[in-house]
């Protein structure tokens, strides 16, 4: 009887055996279809994304800025012939600053380095419209200097600066660009002490460009700002940390 019943429950359970065994191959082939698609859905949305902030940068390039450009040409205007070495350094600027802006469109990155000698070509040709009206300081950590950022993250909050807080003050100001490493994180500041109100703060198409770019480039990344002391605004970044 023993063995009976052996022969007639064990093919009962082969078959249970069996079936689970297909089930389970059913559900860990469905779940690599899931994963699959999944991944493809992943890499598509990355590539919508790169596809929209790479949008975003050719219209901030095209963007950058007319009022900087229609500003600078007033300056040339207004020097003319008087004085031919501003002039010229002007010109000269000018030409470099586009030239860097528009080979920008090929790199997703760019080293820090190449972002501060864009800024400062900026600045020089609004310290020549502004006059002793504009002052500025640099404070960059040599070891940052090949530290890759997304293109035009900086330029951008200066020509703010200048154009919406120093510009509109009658005395002028003073703005401040520094980058420095704190514990893990990489710090860059750009600080003005113009007319600027943190309540006044726009997230326009160029800031909002910029946090964009930031999140899409990094893992740990953010932009603040503060009201500076006495006067004007400071803008953070923060990568990592």
């Amino acid at each position: 009887m023993s063995n009976l019943l052996a022969f007639n429950i064990f093919p009962s359970y082969k078959y249970l055996f069996l079936i689970t065994i297909i089930i389970l191959l059913f559900l860990i082939f469905l779940i690599i279809i899931i994963y699959k698609k999944l991944n493809e859905e992943i890499r598509k949305n990355e590539r919508l994304k790169n596809e929209k902030l790479k949008a975003e940068l050719v219209s901030l390039r095209s963007k950058l800025n007319p009022h900087f450009l229609f500003n600078t040409l007033n300056t040339l205007l207004e020097i003319g012939q008087e004085n031919s070495e501003q002039m010229e350094k002007i010109i000269i600027n000018l030409s470099d600053i586009y030239r860097k802006i528009l080979y920008s469109s090929d790199k997703d990155l760019v080293f820090l380095e190449e972002e501060v000698n864009l800024i400062k070509e900026y600045l020089e040709i609004e310290k020549i419209r502004l006059g002793n009206r504009l002052e500025c300081e640099f404070s960059i950590d040599n070891n940052l200097n090949k530290f890759q950022i997304p293109p035009l993250i900086l330029e951008p909050i200066v020509e703010n600066a200048i154009i919406h807080g120093i510009s509109k003050k009658k005395e002028g100001g003073k703005i401040s660009v520094s980058a420095f490493k704190k514990s893990n994180a990489i710090i860059f500041e750009i600080i003005d002490n113009g007319i600027g109100k943190i309540e006044d703060i726009n997230l326009g198409f160029g800031l909002i460009s910029i946090k964009n770019r930031l999140t899409l480039t990094y893992d740990n990344a953010k932009i603040e700002f503060e009201q500076n002391n006495p006067s004007g605004i400071k803008v953070i970044i923060k990568i990592g940390g």
